[in-house]
C-alpha cells in the first residue's frame, strides 16, 4: 500500500492509500470544498518563503507550542519536532527538489499546507 494526498487550494486535502497492482492507476477523489476554519492566516500562522530553497519559516502569532511534521509525497516523514517560538526556522535544504506535506498541530487543531522546494 502507498500513501498519497490530494492538496487544491480552496478545498479539504484527502488523504488515503493506494494498492499497486499495474503500471497504470486511476483513482477518483471527490474534494470537499474547505469551510475556511482552519485557513493558516485566520489561525496566525505564516510559511515563508514558498517556493523555498529548503530554508524557511513559520510564524505562529500565537506563540503557543505547535507539533510540526513534514512529510514528502511519498509519505516519508523529513521533520517531527515542537515549535515553542513566534517566529521558527525550519532547514530542509537536504531533501530533494519537490512538493512537501506540513501539517502543525496546536492544542486540538490540526492544519495542512505544503512547502515548495526548488
Amino acid at each position: 500500500m502507498k500513501p498519497y494526498i490530494v492538496m487544491k487550494d480552496g478545498y479539504n486535502d484527502k488523504t488515503g492509500t493506494l494498492e499497486i497492482v499495474d503500471a497504470n492507476i486511476t483513482k477518483n477523489i471527490v474534494l470537499d470544498l474547505s469551510t475556511g476554519i482552519n485557513d493558516l492566516a485566520k489561525q496566525g500562522i505564516t510559511i515563508y518563503p514558498n517556493p523555498s530553497n529548503g530554508v524557511f519559516y513559520i510564524n505562529n502569532e500565537t506563540n503557543e507550542e505547535m507539533q510540526l511534521m513534514i512529510m514528502d509525497v511519498a509519505g516519508r516523514f523529513v521533520v517531527n519536532k515542537t515549535l515553542y517560538n513566534s517566529i521558527n526556522t525550519i532547514d530542509i535544504s537536504d531533501q530533494s527538489s519537490g512538493i512537501y506535506i506540513i501539517q502543525l498541530t496546536r492544542g486540538e487543531d490540526t492544519y495542512n499546507s505544503k512547502i515548495i522546494l526548488k
